[in-house]
């Protein structure tokens, strides 16, 4: 997971480094923290997404996030469950905002072996799909979005899916 962590900051790194050299002058918010109840997390979670300018209304979005939907485990003490959602996204328009986008979600869960019945972390993956709607102003401030957002649990279950956010745009 460090090295996932390590290849999305060298990538919004580089990313940005040609979006800045291929936009305008003027003042683009080109980040947002913004808390998601529903979505790529399950349940909620706090992200912070990275936008990068590309042509006319065209942008290109990054984002990771932290959640989580259990802080305690079965023997009742703290240790919860961690919910990573990675996604990218295209986005379209000005204010108003069209987006679609894929990513991933880690999740590291508690469980109880079956065993000896005791605590265990499991890792998955769960692929995530978005199509959605986000007004956020271009000089920022206020960040509102709403996006069906299916995800295949663990590449097994479909699961019909969708979140609303809101945050800050800086």
């Amino acid at each position: 997971m460090k090295y996932i962590f390590i290849f999305i900051v060298v990538l919004i790194s580089s990313l940005n480094n040609q979006a800045i050299s291929q936009s305008d002058s003027t003042n683009t918010a080109r980040n947002a923290v913004y808390l998601e109840a529903g979505g790529l997390a399950t349940y909620g979670s706090i992200n912070y997404e990275r936008l990068l300018p590309l042509k006319n209304k065209w942008n290109l979005a990054l984002r990771i996030g932290f959640g989580s939907y259990r802080l305690k485990d079965f023997n009742d003490q703290f240790n919860p469950d961690l919910i990573i959602p990675i996604a990218i996204y295209g986005l379209y328009g000005k204010q108003h905002k069209v987006e679609f986008g894929f990513g991933q979600a880690i999740t590291n869960i508690v469980r109880a072996n079956p065993s000896n019945f005791q605590v265990e972390r499991e890792s998955k993956l769960s692929a995530n799909f978005t199509i959605g709607y986000r007004y956020q102003n271009v000089a920022g401030g206020l960040f509102i979005r709403i996006a069906y957002s299916p995800i295949i649990e663990f590449y097994k279950n479909y699961r019909h899916w969708g979140g609303v956010s809101v945050g800050y745009g800086f």
